[in-house]
């Protein structure tokens, strides 16, 4: 590697194309000197590394990565590789390079992430006749905290009222286009899949068993309780929590970080914005979306889970391991 920053100092990034060599992949400059000479592509043949390959006659660029088509004066030639071999490499080298190497664990949120619509807002909307949304505002204000605005939200929400409450999200909820088939996936390759909710389990866990997923560990606000005949709810006793939002989700996606894991974070509103910065891929859609893109946290939208399952496939077929025991 020192050899390697020696070239790039007297020759330049941009000019020769080097390689984001996030897994300490190298080529000899002697390698390195034969091929710039005779005009072909600088391409090494390692796997799991991503590379930045740069014809030396228009100087175009060609990200191999993404398997996108070649810019305009890139030969897009793998160096010595027949197309089903470049094809191949393109398979192997399309895996996110922050997963490379480690076992992966997938931690998504349920509400508008695994459903199509946020079950909690729209028990609220339907049920709640005060203008529940003025404690979001007090959060964002900074009055209050996250866990704080979450428990006052669902203090709007009757005790008496659960069973109601439960026969409506079962009415109305729908899963997210190809939320069964990633779940069964990931659970043919032994990949941990867990929950991590802002939500309520009084219709996470029927919704669960509604969709045949009931056996995919979660976390989520218990409601436990009443006050007035309101709903009290908040984390079971002895939850970690964020220290940031109040939640139970940077810790569990610590947890697996400490176990060896790289974590793969699925989600779409504000309690996911602290697992996103420390999570080693980020599929975010909505509010979480935007939220990444104006603080430059690398991440890739979603609608469906097919486009999660099209980026992770290669990465699960070839990751899928026993998850470590708790």
């Amino acid at each position: 590697m020192r050899r390697l920053a020696r070239f790039q100092g007297q020759e330049g990034r941009e000019k020769i194309g080097l390689f984001s060599y996030e897994h300490g992949a190298s080529l000899s400059l002697k390698e390195r000197d034969r091929r710039e000479r005779s005009g072909k592509p600088l391409t090494p043949s390692i796997e799991g590394c991503r590379l930045l390959t740069i014809s030396r006659r228009r100087g175009a660029t060609y990200r191999a990565p993404t398997a996108r088509r070649p810019y305009r004066g890139c030969s897009g030639v793998w160096y010595g590789r027949s197309s089903y071999a470049q094809r191949k490499d393109r398979e192997r080298l399309s895996v996110p390079s922050p997963l490379a190497g480690k076992p992966l664990a997938v931690l998504l949120d349920f509400d508008g992430t695994l459903t199509v619509r946020d079950v909690a807002e729209r028990l609220l909307d339907t049920f709640v006749t005060e203008d529940w949304r003025k404690e979001s505002e007090a959060w964002r204000a900074g009055v209050i905290s996250f866990r704080e605005c979450l428990r006052r939200e669902y203090a709007h929400l009757q005790d008496a009222k659960q069973a109601e409450y439960v026969r409506y999200a079962l009415e109305t909820t729908e899963l997210r286009l190809g939320a069964q088939e990633f779940v069964t996936f990931c659970r043919e390759k032994r990949i941990p899949v867990e929950i991590v909710s802002g939500g309520l389990d009084l219709y996470i866990t029927p919704l669960l068993e509604k969709f045949g997923m009931d056996g995919i560990p979660f976390v989520a606000m218990r409601a436990d309780g009443a006050v007035d005949g309101h709903l009290m709810a908040d984390y079971p006793v002895g939850t970690p929590v964020c220290d940031a939002t109040g939640c139970s989700k940077c810790p569990r996606l610590l947890d697996y970080r400490r176990r060896g894991f790289a974590v793969a974070y699925i989600g779409d509103g504000n309690s996911d914005q602290c697992p996103a910065r420390r999570a080693d891929i980020v599929f975010a859609r909505d509010s979480l979306a935007r939220h990444c893109a104006g603080e430059g946290i690398p991440f890739r939208p979603f609608e469906t889970f097919g486009e999660v399952l099209a980026v992770l496939r290669p990465y699960l077929e070839q990751a899928g391991r026993p998850p470590a025991r708790r």
